[in-house]
């Protein structure tokens, strides 16, 4: 387990992990964007199958989320400018 005396001794690893994480979050984000609102059309096509609802539930679920994905990827940007301002 690395001790605080190697952190001091190599910055550069630290700055290496967190550019790591940003990289990852980045390409996360269009993921979300993509994943939430498919996955909101499928819970709401499911559901019109199974209760025989009209044929608007499932457009309702996809604009639901494709709103929580723009939330998500709101999210992650507060986070990385938060991570960025505590590297600094």
């Amino acid at each position: 387990m690395p001790s605080e005396k190697d952190n001091k001794e190599n910055p550069n690893k630290i700055r290496k992990a967190a550019d790591n994480f940003k990289d990852a979050a980045l390409l996360s984000a269009p993921t979300m964007l993509i994943v939430f609102p498919l996955v909101g059309f499928g819970l709401g096509y499911w559901l019109m199958k199974i209760f025989n609802w009209p044929l608007w539930v499932p457009v309702i679920t996809l604009v639901m989320g494709f709103i929580q994905g723009i939330r998500e990827v709101i999210n992650l940007g507060k986070r990385l400018d938060k991570s960025d301002k505590n590297l600094k």
